[in-house]
């Protein structure tokens, strides 16, 4: 059975998978870039409008935060 081939080899196979590598790197980098793209632009559109509600709420929090500690320091003074 020396003469039998069984299959590819595990050099040769380490030679195509290495020869893919940067094929499927460029395509799972595609992947990530468009997935962001569509993310961004869903944020662009859709939360637009909201975003001022949100710095809104922002600022308010921290009047509150700031509040609590100025009203906390004279109650133990």
């Amino acid at each position: 059975m020396q003469g039998v081939a069984t299959g590819p080899s595990r050099s040769g196979l380490r030679r195509s998978t290495a020869a893919l590598r940067p094929l499927v790197e460029v395509v799972v980098l595609l992947i990530v870039a468009a997935v962001l793209a569509v993310l961004w632009l869903l944020g662009v559109v859709a939360f637009h409008i909201t975003a001022f509600a949100m710095h809104l709420l922002l600022i308010i929090a921290v009047i509150v935060v700031v509040a609590h500690f100025v009203t906390r320091g004279r109650a133990r003074a």
